[in-house]
């Protein structure tokens, strides 16, 4: 009898995952597709998916700041665009090509500015869509969703799904970007625009088509960027395992974030050409900002009041915020702004002091490695980056005043780090820090081996007690490993699960995008550059990192960032000026205090020498 035992016990361990897979097919109710996310070499975050019949290839940005689907449009290619053309591949969709696509109203073009200053001009076409780089439930019975729920217009796979009858935009012209979209944001109230979401019907939102058709239970996703993130200026290969980021239907994936996840209701948003307001765009209440040390000294480079409202934007590559606050962080990182590139720029090799900026949101902290705040100076035309005189290569800030934009807004830098959730339908988004890669591959091994504990232990007590009940003990456990155990759970209509609520709207009601007159910024000239014809980098009457220098008179300060050393130089009197870190930190008034004192000292030496 224990022989026995023992015998289905070891079997079932073996086929302990097979078995998982077969009986818990029952239980889950949705499941939750997952769409892996790519990027650009220029770091646009984009999906796969294909249009028409025959499937037409295509790549869409994420994007959170409208609520529309764009294609470009290759009308104008009368090679391409026409029937049997064969061209199923690149970056534009041929109407002609496809079968299944139906033009309404072909000779209203329809004319849409967005509120991130984007534009599009196109016509209405309706088409099938197919998302190929997809993750669904591997226990989830495709088959009886097919045939039950869809009403005929999902169709459900392992690794795709597919959308019939989209409506989207088919763009002869966009601004700035060179690729489609997948809107993701609320409907938009521009009365008397294009833009308006009155103008259309349910068909142009993808999410309601999940929602009507029962597979997820709201308009709502998550999004999470924070995959390992280098690449050499490539798009990332068109397949399921290579992924930058997941975006996930209607649910919430608690491995996906650590931390506290704070609630927030959305802030309306001022929409300029119409003078009405849009709830739905993910834009909440922003803190004090903080420049934090490795050995976690900190400093505020807003205010202990500081409090405004934030445009979390997936179009965006940078970050774009009140241009006091920048120059604060000049300061405590030694940049210096350059106008003819508009530019900030700092040697690269201070990533290497790990130095972070933390956004604060009540309770909640995103910490922001300086490292994915610099980008290159590295020019593939000429093969050669800008250079400091030592030979240091130049890096630029990704933080530009939010004078170019009329409102604060934070971009890639700040997503990679952030696991965000947005229920549309109760206005509600939750944000915390996003779980990185390599602490992701950590949580699923610890929950590998408490499955692998739990499973052998339960099998071991009902194997001494009773045979009988051991396939039984395998189909509970099961059960609850595929439906619960990664905690993937449904967002619905004001609801986002794991999420803490906070109602910040009586504090900030709304963000108002003021009008740009113009790109270009006046930075104070102690805080300015130029870069010569050999690029190299030399500020007016302050060149930093030179090593040229004679009779020079020298000034030291400390700064927050342990071994961080940079030097300036008065070309007029050779007088040199040096800033380093003494191993002390101190308060931002005193480093810029420091910069005053050095800058009333140069006075003085162009007065008397």
């Amino acid at each position: 009898m224990y022989l026995i035992s023992y015998l289905i016990l070891i079997s079932s361990l073996i086929f302990r995952r097979t078995l998982c897979a077969t009986t818990a097919t029952s239980s889950i109710e949705k499941p939750f597709p997952t769409i892996n996310i790519g990027t650009t070499g220029s770091g646009i975050y984009y999906i796969n998916i294909t249009m028409g019949t025959p499937e037409q290839q295509q790549e869409l940005m994420i994007d959170t700041s409208q609520p529309y689907t764009w294609l470009l449009s290759g009308s104008q290619d009368l090679q391409c665009n026409r029937l049997n053309s064969g061209c199923l591949s690149g970056s534009l969709y041929y109407v002609k090509e496809s079968t299944s696509a139906i033009c309404i109203n072909p000779n209203r073009t329809y004319h849409m500015a967005f509120i991130d200053q984007s534009e599009i001009n196109g016509t209405h076409v309706i088409d099938m869509m197919n998302f190929t780089n997809v993750d669904v439930n591997t226990a989830y019975a495709h088959s009886t969703y097919n045939t039950k729920n869809n009403k005929g217009l999902i169709n459900l796979g392992t690794n795709y799904l597919g959308v019939s009858n989209v409506s989207f935009i088919n763009a002869d012209d966009t601004v700035p970007y060179a690729m489609g979209s997948l809107g993701l944001s609320g409907k938009i109230t521009g009365t008397g625009t294009d833009i308006d979401s009155s103008n259309f019907d349910n068909s142009y939102d993808f999410l309601d088509r999940l929602y009507q058709t029962n597979l997820i239970d709201s308009h709502s996703y998550s999004l999470w960027l924070a995959m390992n993130q280098t690449y050499n200026g490539t798009r990332v290969q068109n397949s399921v395992t290579s992924s930058f980021g997941k975006l996930i239907l209607g649910a919430v994936d608690p491995t996906l974030f650590t931390g506290s996840f704070l609630q927030f209701e959305m802030l309306p948003a001022l929409e300029s050409d119409s003078a009405t307001e849009t709830i739905g765009y993910p834009i909440i209440p922003m803190g004090p900002i903080y420049v934090v040390s490795k050995s976690g000294e900190m400093a505020n480079v807003t205010s202990k009041d500081f409090l405004e409202p934030v445009f979390l934007d997936s179009t965006y590559t940078s970050t774009y915020l009140p241009l006091n606050m920048i120059i604060q962080v000049a300061i405590q990182i030694g940049a210096m702004y350059v106008e003819s590139l508009e530019r900030w720029l700092v040697p690269c090799n201070i990533a290497n002091q790990h130095a972070t900026l933390d956004f604060t949101f009540q309770d909640v902290s995103i910490r922001v490695p300086l490292t994915d705040l610099l980008g290159t100076t590295y020019d593939s035309s000429t093969n050669t980056s800008m250079h400091f005189s030592t030979g240091d290569e130049a890096c630029y800030l990704k933080i530009f005043s939010n004078q170019m934009t009329g409102y604060n807004i934070l971009g890639r830098p700040f997503l990679k780090h952030v696991y965000m959730a947005v229920d549309l339908d109760g206005n509600n988004i939750a944000i915390a820090q996003a779980t990185q890669e390599e602490e992701l591959q950590a949580k699923e091994n610890v929950l590998d081996e408490e499955e692998d504990f739990t499973f052998a232990s339960g099998l071991v007590k009902r194997a001494n007690s009773n045979n009988n009940t051991i396939n039984a003990s395998i189909t509970t456990i099961a059960t609850r490993r595929s439906s619960s155990s990664s905690g993937v759970l449904a967002i619905s209509s004001g609801y986002i699960p794991y999420a803490t609520s906070l109602n910040m709207s009586k504090v900030y009601t709304r963000l108002f995008a003021s009008t740009v007159s113009s790109k270009r910024v006046a930075i104070p000239g102690p805080y300015t550059a130029s870069v010569y014809s050999n690029g190299i980098v030399v500020g007016p009457g302050r060149s930093f990192y030179v090593t040229s220098t004679s009779s020079a008179t020298t000034r030291s300060s400390t700064t927050h960032f342990d071994s961080f050393v940079v030097t300036a130089m008065d070309n007029s009197t050779d007088a040199q000026y040096t800033m380093s870190a003494m191993g002390s930190p101190s308060g931002l008034q005193r480093c810029t205090l420091t910069m005053l004192v050095v800058l009333v000292s140069g006075f003085f030496l162009n007065l008397f020498l």
